[in-house]
């Protein structure tokens, strides 16, 4: 993720399913600050 951030994924558990559904997400860790808060204005 070429962005220069640390990006730490650890994957949990696999199954077989249809590769038209979206991802689960079973964790977030918060509020993240701006990326980039210069273009952000």
């Amino acid at each position: 993720m070429g962005d220069n951030w640390e990006h730490y994924i650890e994957l949990q558990d696999t199954r077989d399913a249809s590769l038209d559904s979206s991802p689960v997400v079973v964790d977030e860790q918060g509020h993240a600050p701006s990326q980039y808060p210069d273009m952000d204005e």
